[in-house]
């Protein structure tokens, strides 16, 4: 009886012994059948470390400190003719509007030719008789509601009291900047104003050298050499203004226009309406899109696929 005791207590014991190898076993060598799913593996704080340092250099060497921007915005003087006549003499704001269209219509020629200039100056000349009465010293409320309502190619919102680093942030994304200026405080010799004038006048900034401080602008007033003139930052600032037509003078505060592409297409084979902005395109869901943000249809332009095609695809709106 003791020596059967005895085996019974050797076997239990040499079982417990083998099922416990063999649970050790599996926990050290995985299973090549069954590997563990990538995100269950584990990382390390040092393999975290790693890849967090790799991440934030590749940042830095994608994002470095943008000093130098020349945007290529196509140059008309206001007076394509080089005569400072009516209506030429007042057509500043609206030859800067014609610069932008060009622009984000994806014209880079260094200049716009003189007939096709005319030609759109005097498109939204006309448009600013018919909606105000008028088309000389058009402020900043009226020069965005010309855009909006009318451009085909870009869109515009006022901001009052810019700093140097917003108007900066814009032209770093390919955005070009209406100034609304106090033209004497800008001191250029070549551009000559009523001594009881408004002094009014509005020009195209396109770039900025830092090392330089100095903006890059098409002077659509300086008919000699408005295309990439360059005025202090400090000139700028200073001369930023909006004009008051109560007063008649041009005054503060301090006003710039910003832009942003806005061109709608099609094709001509497909009713399918995308919206380029950022020089991407974006699927235009629904016709409700059109009247929520206020986009007539007649601003839906016929394109070629292939030009349509050149764009990256967006999200859809």
């Amino acid at each position: 009886m003791k020596k059967i005791l005895l085996t019974l207590l050797i076997f239990t014991a040499a079982s417990a012994f083998f099922l416990y190898f063999i649970q050790k076993n599996s926990e050290a060598s995985p299973n090549p059948n069954n590997p563990t799913p990538p995100n269950e593996q584990t990382t390390t704080t040092a393999e975290i470390t790693k890849q967090a340092t790799t991440s934030q250099k590749i940042i830095e060497i994608k994002n470095p400190e943008v000093n130098f921007v020349n945007l290529p915005v196509p140059f008309t003087p206001e007076a394509p003719d080089g005569l400072m006549v009516k209506p030429w003499n007042n057509s500043c704001e609206e030859a800067s509007t014609v610069m932008l269209d060009e622009f984000y219509l994806g014209n880079t020629n260094a200049r716009i030719p003189k007939e096709k200039a005319k030609k759109m100056i005097l498109r939204y000349i006309g448009i600013e008789n018919k909606i105000f009465g008028y088309n000389a010293n058009t402020n900043s409320k009226e020069i965005v509601k010309l855009i909006i309502e009318y451009s085909k190619y870009f869109e515009a919102r006022i901001v009052a009291n810019p700093t140097l680093d917003d108007i900066k942030e814009q032209l770093k994304n390919e955005r070009p900047i209406i100034a609304l200026l106090n033209g004497r405080k800008l001191e250029n010799p070549r551009i000559n104003f009523a001594v009881n004038g408004s002094y009014y006048h509005t020009f195209v900034i396109k770039g900025f050298d830092e090392e330089k401080k100095e903006f890059i602008v098409n002077d659509n007033g300086d008919l000699k050499q408005g295309l990439d003139l360059r005025y202090g930052y400090d000139t700028i600032l200073g001369a930023l203004a909006d004009y008051n037509h109560k007063l008649g003078k041009t005054v503060a505060p301090p006003t710039v226009i910003f832009t942003k592409q806005r061109i709608l297409v099609k094709t001509a084979n497909s009713g399918r309406i995308y919206l380029i902005t950022d020089n991407e395109k974006h699927h235009v869901t629904s016709p409700a899109i059109l009247k929520d943000n206020g986009w007539k249809w007649n601003m839906v332009l016929t394109v070629e696929k292939e030009w349509l095609n050149k764009f990256s695809e967006g999200y859809p709106i």
